[in-house]
């Protein structure tokens, strides 16, 4: 498939230069980034060529704009700037480099222009599920320090599906929206995922992430065949090699998601009612196959009397005891 024009045109050589920089270091999907200093050199250019999206800076606009081909047009405005349109199509420039192109991603994914997305993976995406019915909270930990060991060498994306996870301030974030916003999208739109991704996703130590349900109501009122729809499209859309998710009993779609995990780690305590517990559990769904893809992991006893950063656990305790785990399942 052609990649898609992403065109940035300001008289702010610098700006410009910096915003490139970051624009390519993202990799989106589908997307090829060029810059011009002036409409005139952007136009010249565009007589050949079709702009996907075309971010202006509005102090630029002439009449001569509308006979461009651009599917989506945005204005970066200044403080103090004017322009308005109809769709809303205003950028503010002097904001984060992530911020900025979260906007722009999010309108564009929303507008009836916006391309279907092709595929995007040329391998099998693989998915990774952790889940206990021990109920163990350092399963988080597991989770988030398996993502930022896969992530070093690989693309990978987490998703958190349990109630009131934690993780906005063991991270230090805040967020504006949530699964339930793309969630919503990703139903109706499928094919359009990947950009309603870039412009939501959140990223720690190069692991891209979804902030969680603020609502659990959100989590129980999906069905199974949602799940499932959400699953499929992330797998073909989203572009990752890896997908890691930590589910819980709340997702009506549990087993479906555990049938069809490529590997799954169940987290367990020493107590003797955890060991029972599981034991119970291994028992009773013995004859399942995602048992056989099941690694039974013992929760380490420092994880329960030390404190960790969420954001940087691959070089420490969490991250070297599931390298080792990875590494001896075949997954790294």
């Amino acid at each position: 498939m052609k990649e898609k024009l992403f065109v940035i045109c300001d008289s702010d050589e610098e700006y410009l230069a910096g915003l490139q920089n970051y624009l390519e270091k993202k990799k989106l999907a589908d997307f090829h980034f060029k810059s011009f200093s002036s409409l005139e050199l952007a136009q010249e250019y565009n007589r050949e060529n079709v702009f996907e999206i075309l971010l202006l800076n509005e102090q630029l606009y002439e009449e001569s704009v509308e006979n461009m081909q651009v599917n989506k047009l945005f204005f970066l405005t200044e403080e103090g700037g004017r322009r308005m349109t109809e769709d809303n199509s205003v950028i503010m420039k002097y904001q984060s480099a992530e911020k900025l192109l979260s906007s722009v991603l999010d309108g564009y994914a929303k507008d009836e222009c916006c391309k279907s997305g092709m595929p995007c993976v040329t391998q099998r995406t693989r998915l990774i599920t952790f889940y206990s019915p021990d109920v163990q909270a350092n399963q988080t930990l597991a989770a988030l320090a398996a993502g930022q060991i896969l992530s070093e060498k690989k693309k990978v994306l987490y998703l958190n599906l349990k109630p009131f996870s934690g993780l906005q301030d063991m991270l230090e974030c805040h967020y504006t929206s949530d699964l339930s916003d793309f969630i919503y999208f990703a139903l109706k739109h499928s094919d359009r995922l990947v950009y309603k991704l870039g412009a939501m996703k959140q990223s720690v130590e190069g692991l891209d992430y979804m902030p969680p349900f603020a609502n659990p109501k959100d989590i129980m009122q999906l069905s199974e065949e949602q799940w499932e729809q959400i699953v499929d499209a992330l797998m073909e859309f989203g572009n990752y090699e890896e997908i890691v998710i930590e589910v819980s009993d709340a997702c009506q779609g549990l087993f479906k998601l555990l049938n069809r995990s490529d590997k799954i780690y169940t987290l367990y305590g020493e107590s003797k009612l955890s060991v029972a517990g599981i034991a119970e559990y291994r028992h009773f769904y013995g004859k399942e196959a995602f048992i056989q893809r099941t690694s039974f992991i013992t929760e380490p006893q420092e994880w329960r009397q030390k404190e960790y950063d969420y954001r940087s656990l691959a070089l420490g305790h969490p991250g070297q005891y599931m390298k080792g785990i990875l590494y001896e399942d075949g997954i790294m």
